[in-house]
């Protein structure tokens, strides 16, 4: 099956700088992929002890996310590695790859012409749609032998996707549940779009679900909670999104999920 992938998107390095009570940090401000390799950033949070000598402290865990395209153009076999903020033409073939710093679980919808949106991963035909994803693990999507192959029609398509860091392994995040009613529905969606779905539909959500999910991403890319750096100039270009915890329980809780969106462009 043939399957169009539009949109285009440009990443922004923002700047990060954080003073919170109960923190001790001394450290400048950092990119992306920094931030990425160097999860903790030299932060500990100190605990409650009055004996500073003797106060139990943790590391800071910044959530990160580090995403890359593969690449077959057409009348070639030979794979590229590009980051999405290339120009993509019709016949071109990509999966899309995913590495994490932190143990969590991880969710990709696309974004439909109508405003509802398709559930592209967790897939039921991998793993029985478990959706965790390891520490320094090559998530890849579509998995297998499958591609997403941009067709004849030039557009733009936007995937939002959604990294949960484990704290409870068994209880899913509030966007999770939105997930997993997805999972269970197959129906096709009067004027959605099959651009993104290399394989038979998943589940959909509809307008009002992916409004407010499509909010909290914009939400992160607003604020200063998100670190968003593009790294093209290397023979192995990627792209960077970082989540910097923000207050001094976050590294306890890893409730709130990193959410960024992917846009590719199809000319």
């Amino acid at each position: 099956m043939k399957n169009s992938i539009r949109s285009a998107g440009i990443l922004m390095v923002i700047s990060f700088c954080m003073a919170m009570p109960g923190f001790s940090e001394k450290q400048p401000s950092k990119g992306a992929k920094a931030l990425f390799y160097d999860s903790t950033s030299g932060t500990t949070i100190q605990g409650a002890s009055r004996d500073t000598a003797h106060a139990q402290t943790m590391p800071r865990v910044n959530t990160g996310l580090k995403y890359w395209v593969e690449l077959v153009q057409p009348n070639s076999s030979q794979i590229l590695r590009v980051s999405s903020t290339r120009a993509f033409h019709s016949g071109e073939r990509i999966r899309l790859h995913f590495e994490s710093n932190v143990d969590g679980r991880i969710s990709l919808l696309q974004i439909n012409p109508d405003g509802s949106s398709r559930l592209l991963f967790p897939d039921q035909r991998v793993n029985n749609a478990d959706n965790r994803i390891k520490a320094g693990m090559d998530a890849t999507i579509p998995s297998g032998d499958a591609w997403f192959t941009f067709d004849t029609n030039p557009g733009m398509e936007r995937i939002l996707v959604f990294l949960t860091p484990d704290s409870n392994p068994l209880a899913p995040s509030p966007h999770e549940k939105e997930v997993l009613s997805a999972k269970a529905s197959t129906r096709s969606v009067p004027g959605t779009s099959d651009n993104l779905q290399a394989a038979p539909p998943g589940g959909t959500l509809n307008s009002a679900t992916t409004a407010g999910l499509a909010a909290q991403v914009e939400k992160q890319r607003g604020s200063k909670a998100l670190v968003l750096e593009v790294d093209d100039k290397s023979e192995a270009p990627a792209e960077y999104a970082v989540r910097p915890v923000a207050h001094k329980n976050a590294a306890a809780t890893g409730q709130d999920a990193l959410a960024i969106e992917i846009q590719l462009k199809h000319q």
